[in-house]
């Protein structure tokens, strides 16, 4: 049925702002960033979620894996399913954001292409067929994974050996998700960004896809990523997208491809990085915006979105605490609770907080903080490192689980931040430099070891091979 007016009716037209993209994409598969798709997927008006990662042909999940995500919290187990996929996106990078080695001589696998490195994996294979059992190269393996076939290990063999690979497991088209390929060339909106900073390089993948309307949360451990994206991702100020940081205090763990244990509730601190001078909120882009709300909206995240100099004394804090926890049971081999069990570890950790604490209360950008002496004074730092350790006494960190598997670490962008802010300020972190070097000489060992045992195209292992 039509609508009339009648003759002289004045008509006031309001012209429709467009709605904010609400699809909101996920870059990694790691435990945050399930827990973070899982629990947007348990808010009314839920958003779309869409998961960007690698494929690889030959590799078959079960169809259970594939159909959901599966939290677990205190026993109690919640699948959702509805998620999307885009799973052509390479997810092997020849070189991290930031090498930890810090070498001029990179190592071999620095070097090798792609390509490269699947036509090793092929003859890793071959050798593996053929060989005696003493030549099989051993490999520590991750608990998160299930062997799934003859193919898929030697795969996952040479991958855990190339230590630059970023954490992305591969989504495989499968019941319960509808995929599409990365031709589609959609553009970016909202993107959650979960893989360890070590390997943010893989966003130039999507980088065409991203503008100054787009918006990057980031929910990775240290300081310092966001220069290396701009420099290597985003060199363009006036296309460069909104960046949102997070401090994430959850304490989750994945048991399986696609299950979560949350063992610890926590929460997520937000802040929105300026491009320029700080502005109100109502100066965000739309996405921007949208995101927070969505974000701040999830009873199980517990989001707060602060100001940035809330922000930042929130980042220097949880960046103490891991600049204390992951490089040292990386270099001792323990788990977390382990370090407060021994008195010269003790010692060793008052060390370098205080470092961090006289480097954190002389920055310029705090100078004008009320109480700030009193925030990053070295026995308040100690107390939540003893709190955290404590909190996940039987877990093991992530830097050590990257140090066995032969991977890089994120040592440049947890200790090397403050090694980098202490030399600008006129100060020496002794301590934290050489825990940094440390890591960097075990992981560098850890690496020459593995691929001493990687056979090569020697004569030995052509005839081993049947060539």
């Amino acid at each position: 049925m039509g609508t009339s007016l009648k003759m002289g009716t004045h008509v006031r037209t309001r012209t429709k702002k467009p709605s904010p993209q609400k699809r909101i994409h996920v870059f990694g598969v790691d435990a945050i960033g399930l827990l973070v798709a899982h629990s947007l997927a348990g808010i009314p008006n839920r958003p779309p979620i869409t998961f960007l990662t690698g494929s690889r042909s030959g590799f078959h999940r079960s169809e259970e894996s594939e159909r959901r995500i599966e939290v677990v919290t205190d026993g109690i187990s919640d699948a959702r399913s509805g998620f999307d996929i885009e799973y052509d996106h390479p997810y092997i990078e020849t070189e991290p954001l930031y090498s930890s080695v810090g070498s001029s001589d990179p190592q071999i696998f620095d070097r090798v292409d792609t390509a490269e490195r699947f036509r090793l994996a092929d003859e890793l294979n071959a050798v593996r067929a053929t060989s005696a059992p003493e030549l099989v190269l051993p490999v520590e393996r991750s608990p998160v994974g299930e062997q799934t076939g003859a193919a898929d290990t030697a795969l996952d063999a040479s991958r855990d050996v190339m230590r630059n690979e970023a954490v992305l497991p591969d989504f495989e088209q499968g019941k319960g998700y509808s995929s599409s390929s990365s031709d589609d060339q959609d553009f970016i909106s909202n993107l959650i960004v979960s893989v360890p900073a070590i390997h943010l390089r893989c966003l130039r993948k999507i980088a065409h896809r991203l503008n100054k309307e787009s918006v990057l949360l980031f929910l990775q451990n240290g300081m310092g990523f966001i220069d290396k994206v701009n420099e290597q991702v985003f060199p363009d100020p006036q296309t460069r997208p909104t960046y949102i940081v997070g401090v994430v205090s959850h304490i989750a763990a994945r048991t399986k491809a696609y299950t979560v244990v949350h063992s610890g509730r926590g929460a997520i601190a937000l802040g929105v990085m300026p491009r320029g001078e700080p502005g109100p909120i109502h100066s965000l882009s739309t996405s921007a915006r949208y995101l927070l709300r969505t974000i701040t909206r999830t009873p199980v995240l517990a989001a707060v979105a602060y100001d940035q100099m809330n922000i930042l004394q929130y980042r220097l804090e949880r960046l103490a605490i891991d600049c204390v926890i992951h490089p040292l049971t990386a270099v001792i081999e323990c788990r977390n609770g382990e370090l407060l069990a021994n008195f010269h570890i003790a010692r060793m950790m008052k060390l370098i907080l205080a470092e961090i604490s006289l480097v954190a209360r002389s920055l310029p950008e705090l100078q004008n903080v009320p109480n700030l002496q009193n925030r990053f004074d070295p026995g308040r730092l100690e107390f939540y490192v003893v709190s955290v350790a404590r909190r996940t006494s039987q877990d093991e960190s992530q830097m050590l689980q990257d140090i066995r598997a032969g991977r890089d670490t994120h040592i440049g962008f947890l200790n090397g931040y403050f090694i980098r802010k202490g030399e600008e300020l006129g100060i020496r972190c002794v301590m934290n430099y050489m825990l940094k070097q440390m890591v960097q000489a075990k992981q560098r060992s850890v690496s020459n070891r593995d691929f001493e045992r990687l056979p090569m195209e020697s004569q030995d292992s052509l005839v081993l091979a049947g060539r």
